[in-house]
């Protein structure tokens, strides 16, 4: 059986001839920039200006492309392409969704609208977790030592529902028990999806 993935408006990706130009990223001017289908399911989520300070030099679309070029591609902040907003800017704005907890709210949305046009109850009755022990460089976090598995760096935490969406996710020292990250992470799911 063929893996089919799912989009944002929740149809499966079928590579037919008619379907194909639909999800075609080369009109794109990164592979990671949104399509205008995508920012119309994206921008109502997003925090809207204060109305106080400056007005945005910047659209909000141009900065969200901007921050998913940098966590896309893996890159530094300031190694981002010329033809984006500053990456200043786009740094600045990803701290907001980071911290306002903006990001967690849109997987949340975006996790229950896609259970739902599944026809599935929209919040998830079962939830498989996983912790995975990763090494890593020069520490720019806290990092431990995981003696099962013989790796000094972070372990990730992970919960998917049983159609492997994500609902969750921390990363913690490696030397952090994965029953322990876990709780931490149901924890969490409770309030999330009552």
């Amino acid at each position: 059986m063929a893996a089919r993935r799912r989009w944002l408006d929740g149809s499966a990706v079928v590579w037919t001839k008619e379907n194909r130009p639909r999800y075609d990223r080369r009109n794109q001017r990164y592979p990671s920039d949104l399509t205008p289908g995508e920012w119309r399911e994206l921008e109502p989520l997003l925090p809207v200006a204060q109305g106080i300070g400056r007005p945005r030099t910047y659209s909000l679309r141009d900065v969200i492309n901007g921050i998913r070029y940098v966590q896309r591609y893996g890159i530094p902040w300031d190694a981002m392409p010329k033809d984006l907003p500053p990456s200043g800017t786009c740094y600045a704005y990803w701290r907001v969704l980071v911290d306002g907890g903006h990001l967690e709210r849109i997987n949340h949305y975006l996790v229950m609208h896609d259970r739902e046009k599944d026809g599935r109850e929209a919040s998830p009755t079962l939830a498989i977790i996983d912790a995975q022990s990763v090494k890593c460089g020069a520490p720019q976090g806290e990092r431990g030592y995981d003696g099962g598995k013989k790796v000094l760096g972070r372990k990730r935490h992970l919960v998917v529902d049983s159609g492997g969406r994500l609902l969750a996710v921390s990363v913690t020292p490696a030397n952090v028990q994965a029953q322990d990250g876990g709780l931490a992470l149901v924890k969490r799911l409770v309030r999330l999806y009552p």
